[in-house]
Order: structure tokens, then sequence, then C-alpha cells
């Protein structure tokens, strides 16, 4: 009789359930869009890089702009987003973000 089975199978499934209930937790606290963690900071050459491509990618910019959007976005990514999709200042994009809970979705769906 083989009793280590079902321990496997429950370790897989703890991990499993583990990694699908983060998940849902990154989304219900407005850390991912889409399919994307946008509250990302850029602290260093890695993440900067990353922010870069998430940036350039859901704003459908340059490299260059999502450069530019990510310094004055202070390098928080959400921001950055926020900032280019609703034509808004840094103030007021961390405003708008406050008050929609942190969910960028929310944010930009509110409208001005």
């Amino acid at each position: 009789m083989a009793t280590g089975v079902g321990w496997r199978v429950l370790g897989r499934w703890r991990r499993s359930f583990g990694a699908a209930s983060t998940t849902a937790a990154m989304v219900l606290t407005g850390k991912v869009y889409g399919h994307w963690m946008v509250d990302l900071r850029a602290t260093n050459a890695k993440l900067l890089d990353r922010s870069e491509r998430i940036v350039m990618r859901l704003a459908r910019v340059s490299r260059r702009a999502a450069r530019g959007l990510l310094d004055r976005a202070g390098g928080r990514v959400k921001v950055a987003l926020l900032m280019h999709a609703a034509n808004l200042s840094r103030p007021a994009a961390v405003r708008r973000l406050n008050r929609c809970g942190q969910s960028l979705r929310r944010a930009i769906e509110e409208g001005p």
C-alpha cells in the first residue's frame, strides 16, 4: 500500500490553492491589470526594465516615452499608466487611485 501518494497529492493541491488564493488577492487589491502586475515600483535596473516593458505594452508607447512616464510618476507603474490613460498629473493620478481603492481599472473607468 502506497501511503505517500496521498500526501503528495494533498501537497500539490495545497500549493495550487495557495497560488490561486494569492492571485485572487492580488486582483482584489488592485495590484494587477489584466495579466500584468502594475503595482510595481522601479527601484533597481531589473525592475526599471520590467516597468518600462509593462508601460510600453499597456500604454502602447515607445521605450523612451515609457521611461519619461515612469520618471514623471516617480517610478510607479500604476501611476504612470493612469497619467497616460487619463492625461493627469502625478498628484491627480495618485489622488484618483486613492479614491478608487488603488484599482487602476476603476481609476481609468472613472473618467474626468
